[in-house]
């Protein structure tokens, strides 16, 4: 009997989701999954091991919060600034600006803060469960510039160890700010905020360092910058990195140059505008990429959607110095046809109407053109050019 048993219950097993009904159901006896659940599920089958092993060892590194009481119960607070916190801890952290909303009850909370003495309770903020208290405590430390001295940057660990474990938007957005203020000397510091730059949960802490990255040396991370710009996935991210490469670049600027070149005709248009912002933004020394610009300024002016910021972008062009004649009359050409496109906003037309004014000698006469111009704002704004 008990051999019969075993014999039948092997054979359900086996025969699981057997019947007329089997064609409609997955195998395994499952219930059919939601629409685009499979595409998901392979997705994620599809993930390579490696990638895996980099999120696992991300996970494995972010530190755990501290024992004991921590955050607004640390014993080594100054309750005076706990109490000061006040109506600032019912501040919404979701959505627009923070400081608008709380600004009243944050200008207290600074007010209360006093440099000398209540750094630790500030750092000491970082750590509470509460995400406004945290937000609070990363605001102090900004505003103070407070992890540029030594007293802050004695609080360095407890600061990164903070940001690591991080999960609010609003929050890692300033911490992302303020560890820039760390002591970048410090290879270990450099390493571990490099280490959060690229795996860090946080789309917006990432993005918020990325945008100061290269500020603290110029040009020591650009590599770095580059190099994670082709593994970063969200769009956000590589909008700071792209930008985060404008300004001065020290010994690394042609490899920013290049970099940018490379995303003039990017088909994401605020990648492209932070590209050519780069190439064009009184940068005399990508000059080496001024036919690349012209070739992208030309496939761009024939999008009738193009818009901001592009324009404003763009028009920064014809002011650098290392621009030759046929160079700007190439750009000239083309900015004369996006000033006539009528398919484009009145304010991006006339973006490019006033830089045509600035930049040929009979401008004014050119202006004239547009009086009559059924847009209003390209015609008001031809009005005021055209004096």
């Amino acid at each position: 009997m008990k051999l019969f048993l075993h014999t039948f219950l092997l054979a359900a097993l086996l025969c699981t989701g057997c019947g007329k009904d089997a064609p409609n159901k997955p195998t395994g006896g499952e219930e059919p999954a939601p629409e685009g659940a499979n595409e998901a599920q392979s997705t994620e089958a599809e993930k390579p091991a490696s990638e895996e092993a980099e999120e696992a060892k991300a996970e494995e590194a972010v530190p755990e919060a501290p024992k004991g009481p921590h955050g607004l119960k640390a014993e080594s607070n100054n309750p005076a600034l706990v109490a000061a916190l006040g109506s600032a801890a019912k501040c919404d952290l979701n959505g627009g600006s923070v400081l608008y909303r709380c600004g009243g009850a944050l200008k207290h909370l600074v007010k209360a803060f006093d440099k000398a003495k209540d750094i630790p309770t500030a750092v000491n903020f970082l750590d509470d469960p509460d995400p406004v208290a945290r937000w609070a405590g990363a605001y102090l430390l900004k505003t103070s510039l407070a992890l540029q001295t030594a007293n802050g940057r004695s609080h360095t660990d407890q600061v990164l160890n903070a940001s690591a474990r991080e999960n609010n938007k609003a929050v890692g957005e300033l911490l992302g700010e303020i560890l820039l203020h760390l002591d970048f000397e410090n290879d270990s510091v450099a390493t571990r905020v490099q280490g959060m730059a690229s795996g860090h949960k946080l789309p917006s802490f990432r993005s918020a360092l990325y945008s100061n990255l290269k500020a603290q040396n110029n040009d020591k991370y650009i590599p770095f910058m580059i190099e994670q710009y082709g593994k970063e996935k969200d769009k956000g991210v590589r909008l700071s990195i792209v930008k985060g490469l404008g300004g001065n670049t020290g010994g690394q600027t042609e490899a920013a140059c290049s970099f940018s070149a490379s995303l003039l005709n990017d088909k994401d248009l605020s990648i492209a505008s932070a590209a050519t912002y780069n190439i064009t933004w009184n940068r005399e020394k990508c000059k080496a990429h001024y036919d690349a610009f012209l070739d992208s300024y030309e496939q761009w002016s024939k999008n009738d959607k193009l818009g901001h910021p592009y324009p404003l972008n763009a028009v920064y062009f014809p002011r650098n110095k290392s621009v030759t004649d046929a160079q700007k009359a190439r750009y000239l050409t083309i900015t004369k046809a996006l000033a006539s496109n009528s398919k484009l906003s009145g304010m991006t037309r006339g973006t490019f109407l006033e830089s045509v004014v600035k930049t040929e000698p009979n401008g004014k006469a050119y202006a004239k053109q547009f009086l009559n111009d059924a847009d209003k704002m390209l015609k008001s704004r031809a009005t005021r050019l055209a004096k």
